[in-house]
């Protein structure tokens, strides 16, 4: 899982970030210290599960940072922190479409369980003692769930019926229905939208993560079935965010488009390549005789990847990548196997980077 913390508080994101990674087991956090540091993360990676917005944002209100995000991303789960404990600040939060309002003081562990609840579907609000700021708030959580599950429904007929004229129709619209809305018109426009958006990973042309978690789940009852192995590669470009810094994000997009095309260009017909976000690529390898076999193929793509790459204006960059393989014959759950190419992956990184690591089951 991926989540994008914004505060402006460095401190703070480090905190919650512990929380996170320790207690809740997310792969992935991003730092934003405002709404334009936001906004460009996730226009390079869209796939994150979760935002943490800080209410009170420095001199940006957090309430025009969650009207903002949520108008280009309706369906991302936004959750507003903050120290206010009054019925305003949770009802104008939920009004724009956040689908939780936690409170900075909480216990670790009362805070991992607020979060959680959120990331189950759930609406967190904090306990008040006003009766009145109780009814209001109370409103305004059922006026939420009422939204987010006409939202869900939209959106499953949407993909099952292919007929994007359907409209949500509240009587009373906000940015967050406005904006479901005017996706839905876009889709009406060029219906080949839907399946890009759906399964393919906008920058590369790669397999995007959902479509990755569907053939990696398949790649594990194909190994069972043909008594074979699978491979999952996971690879991570080292000092990727160093030439994002010094050469812009254009030659960054040139180098993750490159590098998709090279990763897709070394692996088989049979197998799927794919772009997970940011410079996160991951492979799913069928038909593995055994792990010689595997080794000869990733020697391959990794010999392929690391070769340099001609930037636009003269420049040219020699990436670096670390790649975990973890195979496994199909008997292993898919999340097991995942997280043991991310820790393979790692280990090359702890170990010097710029390397690959294959491992079958013990």
């Amino acid at each position: 899982m991926k989540a994008l913390l914004i505060d402006d508080h460095s401190l703070v994101r480090d905190g919650i970030e512990m929380l996170l990674t320790i207690r809740l087991g997310f792969d992935s956090v991003y730092h934003a210290e405002n709404g334009a540091q936001a906004l460009t993360c996730l226009a390079q990676d869209s796939l994150v599960d979760l935002v943490l917005l800080d209410y009170k944002l420095g001199e940006e209100s957090g309430l025009t940072v969650l009207a903002q995000i949520k108008a280009l991303y309706p369906t991302l789960k936004i959750a507003m922190m903050s120290g206010e404990d009054q019925a305003q600040p949770i009802v104008q939060a939920l009004g724009e479409g956040a689908v939780g309002f936690i409170p900075k003081n909480l216990s670790s562990q009362d805070l991992a369980q607020a979060i959680q609840l959120v990331l189950d579907g759930q609406i967190f609000v904090p306990k008040l003692k006003d009766t009145k700021a109780v009814q209001q708030v109370d409103e305004a959580v059922t006026s939420a769930q009422r939204q987010i599950a006409q939202i869900a429904e939209l959106a499953r007929r949407v993909i099952r019926d292919k007929d994007f004229s359907q409209r949500i129709e509240l009587g009373e619209s906000n940015e967050v229905t406005s904006a479901f809305n005017s996706l839905l018109e876009e889709l009406q426009q060029d219906r080949s939208r839907l399946q890009r958006l759906a399964f393919t990973d906008e920058l590369t042309g790669l397999a995007n993560r959902r479509l990755f978690l569907d053939r990696a789940e398949q790649g594990l009852r194909h190994a069972k079935r043909t008594k074979s192995l699978t491979g999952l590669l996971y690879l991570d470009l080292d000092s990727f965010k160093q030439l994002n810094d010094t050469q812009g994000h254009d030659a960054g997009d040139q180098v993750l488009k490159e590098v998709g095309e090279r990763l897709k260009a070394g692996i088989r017909e049979v197998d799927t390549a794919a772009r997970l976000g940011g410079d996160e690529f991951t492979a799913v390898l069928l038909d593995i005789s055994n792990e010689a076999s595997a080794q000869d193929l990733v020697a391959r793509v990794f010999n392929a990847l690391i070769k340099p790459i001609a930037l636009e204006g003269g420049a040219t960059w020699t990436p670096k990548a670390s790649i975990g393989v973890a195979l496994t014959n199909g008997e292993a759950t898919l999340q097991d196997v995942m997280n043991r190419a991310d820790a393979l992956m790692y280990r090359v990184k702890q170990g010097g980077k710029n390397q690959f690591i294959i491992e079958g089951e013990n």
